[in-house]
């Protein structure tokens, strides 16, 4: 024979299946916790994403620009003018060919634009080759280095042998510049 004691319904155990009020502010907190973490490193990521294209679209267009300036000043005659600003810093390079044509390459601070200028007879072709071009600065050297060895600058546009070139551009990524800079130096010879 077996004996059951028998409890009144409000003294048995229940089974409860529903979060209580502590659990449930526990869950949210540590799933707004979770979701401010994806949504930082997700605003970190799409923003490092848009630097590195706009640094390789930079890096492009001055390697472009660079390759289009050494193949032109090593195949040049000579220097035949330059201009410079009132910081004393060159802004524009005018090259004689011996073809008789010109190319000049003129930096224009206002508008960060570095023009690419052919002319032949009384023709000319002028184009852009640099935007956003935020420093510009060339520097004229003879070819026969000094009493240090380090070459000595040229003081006229006839002496010119070597052709220091040097400049950077940048962007603006989400309305303000950033590390996003593409700076390119080159040292050429003109080889006539």
């Amino acid at each position: 024979m077996t004996i059951a004691i028998l409890q009144p319904r409000s003294h048995r155990r229940r089974n409860s299946s529903a979060w209580t009020l502590v659990e449930m502010m526990v869950a949210i907190a540590a799933s707004m916790l979770i979701m401010g973490s994806i949504m930082t490193v997700m605003v970190f990521t799409m923003r490092s994403f848009r630097a590195i294209g706009n640094y390789g679209e930079l890096n492009q267009s001055s390697r472009y620009a660079l390759d289009l300036m050494n193949r032109d000043i090593r195949n040049a005659a000579g220097v035949s003018s330059y201009t410079t600003a009132t910081n004393g810093s060159i802004t524009a390079i005018t090259l004689t060919n011996t073809d008789a044509s010109t190319i000049s390459y003129n930096w224009d601070p206002t508008a960060t634009t570095v023009s690419y200028v052919y002319a032949r007879g009384g023709s000319s072709v002028s184009k852009v080759l640099l935007t956003n071009c935020d420093a510009f600065a060339v520097s004229l050297y003879k070819r026969t280095p000094g009493a240090n060895l380090t070459f000595v600058a040229a003081t006229n546009a006839s002496e010119a042998k070597i052709i220091y070139m040097d400049w950077k551009c940048s962007r603006l990524i989400g309305g303000s510049k950033q590390n996003t800079e593409s700076v390119q130096t080159a040292q050429i010879t003109l080889r006539n």
